[in-house]
């Protein structure tokens, strides 16, 4: 299941955006699916979709947009960051 930015925009700081987020993210696990959100935009953002055991995260905090050429030459920075 993927939740698009619009989910994650504000979530910091909307508590109505983080029970929905809490209450998606419980449903799919129930039905053994995997959610992957994307925007993340901030180290806040991050932190807080890891408390709500989000599987999968995309956004430019991790990296933005590259060419698949681009991508193979700066795969080993990803290895920085934990797996989700």
């Amino acid at each position: 299941l993927k939740l698009e930015k619009m989910f994650i925009d504000g979530i910091e700081t909307d508590t109505y955006k983080q029970y929905l987020l809490q209450v998606t993210t419980n449903i799919a696990h129930h039905l053994n699916m995997r959610i992957i959100i994307e925007g993340v935009e901030t180290e806040q953002q991050c932190k807080l979709l890891r408390t709500y055991k989000a599987d999968y995260m995309q956004g430019y905090y991790f990296a933005q947009p590259m060419p698949i050429q681009l991508l193979h030459k700066e795969l080993w920075r990803f290895k920085e960051k934990p797996a989700f």
